[in-house]
């Protein structure tokens, strides 16, 4: 059930989802982009994995990410969790009130339990799985073996998983793990990417068998 986005929120709330640049609430946005999703995705009864990724890096994928995350915790009575595969520590354990010293990369190479690297958030409903990397680190490569069957044994617990993975153009790109994803979404800034690049980028996306459910504007200030 979508809660009604005029519904006044707890300062909690206001805080975590105030994380733009300009300090906006951009919590009715969000919640038209969580029903925009919810009209997407085939199994909207079932669980979903909802991937964010930048066009190139440093277009605010991460905080796109966590405001979503936080509006699918909002809006259903369901938990949710935000996974950060970005590969280094974002703005959103500092918004969320966490400091994970262990992560997503011990759950891939070290073979550590799951519920042992979640950790709960100021957020009533939602959950966070940091990368579990120190500065400097990358991924092991058995993560994009093993990611798949690691968000399917999530998908059991929460009712929304969003990730924030690496900007697509990046060496260490998100392009496979993109496809263990339910839907992906794009994050650009105006004006920070030539149109005949996105064009390439969503026409890879979709040969790889990504499925794109749409990009985000961020930072985009309306007349």
């Amino acid at each position: 059930m979508i809660q009604n986005t005029e519904t006044p929120m707890t300062e909690e709330e206001a805080a975590a989802t105030t994380l733009s640049k300009n300090g906006k609430r951009l919590w009715p946005r969000y919640g038209e982009l969580v029903q925009q999703i919810g009209r997407k995705l085939d199994r909207v009864q079932s669980s979903s994995v909802i991937a964010c990724a930048g066009m190139t890096c440093g277009q605010g994928a991460s905080t796109v990410a966590t405001n979503l995350a936080i509006a699918f915790s909002i809006t259903s009575e369901l938990p949710a969790l935000l996974i950060n595969a970005n590969e280094r520590p974002t703005s959103a354990e500092r918004a969320l009130g966490v400091r994970p010293e262990t992560g997503l990369e011990q759950a891939v190479a070290d073979g550590v339990e799951l519920p042992d690297v979640i950790v709960p958030t100021l957020m009533r409903n939602l959950d966070y799985l940091g990368c579990g990397l120190k500065p400097r680190e990358s991924f092991s490569p058995f993560l994009v073996s093993r990611f798949p069957a690691i968000l399917e044994t999530l998908k059991n617990r929460y009712r929304t998983v969003v990730v924030d993975l690496p900007a697509v153009d990046q060496p260490s790109g998100s392009g496979a793990l993109l496809n263990a994803t339910d839907g992906v979404i794009l994050v650009m800034q105006p004006g920070h990417v030539k149109a005949g690049k996105a064009k390439r980028v969503r026409q890879s996306l979709e040969r790889s068998g990504a499925r794109l459910m749409g990009v985000v504007m961020n930072r985009y200030e309306e007349n």
